[in-house]
């Protein structure tokens, strides 16, 4: 907008174009710099209500945590902003565990969407990992499989955190009764485990009692 700003007025200084073509261009410039600046304090405002939403999140509040987190979803500018992905997930996670699994997954899979194309690869592998827990909840472990494996997988490709996605897979496995492959997923959680000192062991050997029954 800057640039045109300057030709309007280069235009106009060689007599080929007049003064209300500078004062359109001027006009539009505003117009862009407003917009900017209405961006800018949208994506704060939205950075703010996460905040605010993973605080109840970490108080166990989900009712509470799950307002702050629609808001920021009523901000449909932000629709390609990781902001906005990562309350599509949080606002998931609480659905679920608020019972309303069905709004928790159709959220959680525009999330999983987003996190495909943009954004950190941990966050994908935290987005596909919620959505199989959010089915795991609902008493679907058949369909939380799949999504656990590709958690699991994305997370060691980024070098992240991924003993979770291993120790749930293995809860899956046992629900289904799949006892090999529980046996070597808990085996492989208890193993990253280990390797990046998340703790949760105790998790793992209950899963590694359930095995052995």
């Amino acid at each position: 907008s800057r640039e045109e700003v300057d030709q309007a007025r280069d235009r106009f200084k060689a007599g080929v174009a007049n003064n209300i073509e500078v004062i359109q261009a001027q006009d539009a410039l505003a117009r862009a710099h407003d917009n900017q600046i209405a961006a800018l304090y949208r994506f704060n405002q939205a950075r703010g209500w996460t905040s605010l939403g993973m605080g109840g999140v970490g108080r166990g509040r989900w009712d509470d945590a799950v307002i702050k987190f629609e808001r920021v979803l009523t901000f449909a500018d932000l629709e390609q902003v990781t902001v906005y992905a990562s309350a599509l997930n949080n606002a998931g996670l609480c659905y679920a565990r608020l019972g309303d699994f069905d709004r928790a997954a159709k959220l959680q899979d525009r999330a999983v969407a987003f996190y495909s194309k943009h954004g950190r690869r941990v966050d994908y592998a935290s987005a596909l990992g919620e959505l199989g827990n959010t089915y795991y909840q609902q008493g679907q472990p058949l369909r939380a499989l799949p999504l656990y494996r590709q958690a699991l997988s994305v997370a060691r490709e980024a070098n992240a955190p991924a003993a979770i996605w291993a120790g749930n897979l293995a809860s899956a496995n046992i629900d289904l009764e799949q006892w090999d492959e529980a046996e070597k997923s808990n085996d492989e959680a208890k193993r990253l485990a280990t390797v990046g000192r998340a703790g949760g062991l105790a998790y793992y050997e209950l899963n590694s009692a359930q095995i052995a029954r």
